[in-house]
């Protein structure tokens, strides 16, 4: 005659010596797999909002770089999505929901929190402040190499007696321009930007641009300057009205043939 499951269940408890877990050893781990879907969610909202902070700057770093920062912050939004989803399907009765549920929810959240993080210009501070890996440091050095990429900004800092400008770049190198091919209603955006860029070449230690625009930064953070208040993305104007250089992204885009030839 078979024994009953029940007395089988009772005799196997008996042998074994099993005991119930404590009750806080369940609030524990319910607890532990909550903070780990907090926080994997966090980090993906945070990939989400310097995904979009990428993606409104990509035109300051080269386009091999902008593919590979794209790629990176998907996989790696992907991959805190797929373990807040593990995470929240091992908490009480979440396996009853499905993948397909907990995905649209995922990323419907980090979508708002990181656009949220992008608005209020905290990916862009937290792009600035993370350095060597971030968008904002690859495009300093980006556009601090004129002899390579005819590319140069940063700040105005003196003009000399001969008319030639010292110029700061945003790797701290000081530089020599000869602003004698920029149109004269644009010389007006050293004074007006604190930051510009320019396309050009550089020949016999002299950089000579092409074309100039202010140098910005899309919600990049606010910055300060201790000779004027009025707060800017990336950057700070002294005053309402810039006078954008209308073919500067024509010559930004000839930006090779003005290296070969030394020619604007």
């Amino acid at each position: 005659m078979k024994q009953p499951l029940n007395n089988k269940i009772l005799e196997k408890i008996k042998t074994d010596n099993v005991h119930p877990k404590p009750k806080w050893q369940f609030i524990l781990k319910e607890t532990s797999l909550w903070l780990g879907t907090i926080v994997s969610l966090v980090l993906a909202s945070l990939s989400a909002g310097s995904l979009f902070f990428h993606s409104a700057n990509a035109h300051l770093i080269p386009p091999h770089m902008s593919a590979v920062f794209t790629g990176l912050r998907i996989l790696v939004i992907v991959l805190f999505i797929a373990l807040a989803i593990y995470q929240t399907m091992k908490v009480g009765q979440g396996y009853k929901r499905t993948i397909r549920m907990y995905m649209i929810i995922g990323l419907s959240l980090i979508g708002i929190i990181g656009g949220i993080m992008f608005g209020l210009r905290l990916s862009g501070q937290i792009e600035r402040t993370i350095g060597a890996p971030g968008l904002v440091a690859q495009a300093n050095e980006y556009w601090s190499d004129p002899v390579t990429h005819g590319l140069l900004a940063g700040e105005l800092i003196e003009v000399t007696d001969d008319g030639l400008l010292l110029f700061n770049s945003l790797e701290d190198d000081i530089h020599i321009v000869d602003a004698q091919f920029i149109n004269e209603d644009d010389h007006v955006l050293f004074i007006e930007s604190l930051r510009v860029k320019m396309v050009g070449y550089e020949e016999a230690g002299l950089f000579y641009p092409c074309a100039i625009a202010p140098w910005e930064l899309r919600r990049g953070g606010y910055e300060k300057h201790p000779d004027y208040n009025k707060l800017r993305d990336g950057n700070i104007r002294f005053g309402d009205v810039i006078t954008l250089h209308k073919n500067f992204k024509d010559i930004f885009e000839r930006k090779n043939e003005i290296l070969r030839t030394n020619r604007c």
